[in-house]
């Protein structure tokens, strides 16, 4: 028979164990078909070795395999962010990463418009954008978004018949 202590023991581990599987595993999925009829998926992810999630993608090729595995590639640079360190999160982007209990920083959202490839998203209390474009090399460098208010800017939302309109929640 185990002593409390040991049990308490064996649930720590196993919530360390879980949180680190926790933090591997895509979230926010998004699928987007491009012009040559080839499928992108868009996901949240973390960065290899670390807890900060950024966008990542995958392209499905035509001639996928059936238990073929298919290659993360980041979608971002990565130091995109004209924000000093300490200065990422604002009190209102913790709160709400305390709510979705969630164990890791970075981008917690993004909206994306299939047909244009523009994609925003929230970070450090500012709101960037980038425009996807299938025939690119390397990373993307999004653009800051103007906004003219101050606070956070979470959770943007893209209008589906216009990709330039773009709404955002945002205490101010």
């Amino acid at each position: 028979k185990k002593s409390w202590t040991d049990l308490k023991q064996t649930l720590c581990e196993l919530r360390r164990q879980l949180s680190a599987i926790s933090a591997v595993v895509p979230t926010s999925v998004s699928f987007r078909t491009l012009a040559d009829g080839s499928s992108r998926i868009f996901f949240l992810g973390t960065l290899a070795n670390g807890w900060e999630t950024t966008l990542h993608f995958t392209d499905i090729p035509s001639d996928i395999r059936p238990l073929g595995r298919l290659h993360w590639q980041q979608l971002l640079e990565f130091n995109f962010q004209s924000a000093p360190p300490s200065n990422r999160s604002s009190r209102e982007e913790q709160l709400l990463l305390e709510r979705k209990r969630l164990t890791t920083w970075g981008i917690t959202s993004y909206e994306l418009h299939p047909q244009s490839g523009k994609i925003v998203f929230p970070a450090a209390s500012t709101l960037y954008q980038c425009v996807d474009n299938p025939h690119r090399n390397g990373p993307l460098f999004p653009a800051e978004l103007r906004t003219g208010t101050d606070g956070a800017k979470l959770t943007p939302l893209i209008c589906p018949s216009n990709p330039d309109l773009i709404a955002y929640v945002s205490n101010c």
